[in-house]
């Protein structure tokens, strides 16, 4: 694999749908209130509960490519690209920041 770019294949309709639930991710991110500290507004209860569906998904994009992939085991593998690794990171973030009552 020589001067190629990194996936060394064409974007497909995973990743495409990926990218759309972070832009969607991103969305909700800017439409939250922050003034509302208790969280008591219809809307970033709704939000919420679209914060963490999108989690779940990203959770879930995770752990498909760790088993399509491998976690070590050859070039390809899912802890060998760097944007998997921070991508990985980022869930432990979210995860260790408040998802941990989602997934009890």
């Amino acid at each position: 694999m020589s001067g190629g770019t990194f996936p060394p294949y064409p974007a497909s309709l995973w990743e495409y749908i990926i990218l759309g639930l972070v832009l969607i991710s991103t969305c909700v991110l800017g439409a939250y209130d922050y003034s509302d500290r208790e969280n008591e507004t219809s809307r970033n209860k709704a939000l919420d509960a679209v914060t963490y569906v999108l989690m779940s998904l990203f959770f879930l994009e995770a752990a498909v490519k760790i088993v399509a992939l491998g976690i070590f085991s050859h070039q390809l593998s899912y802890f060998r690209n760097p944007w998997n690794i921070f991508d990985f990171a980022i869930l432990v973030i979210l995860y260790k920041r408040g998802g941990k009552e989602i997934y009890k």
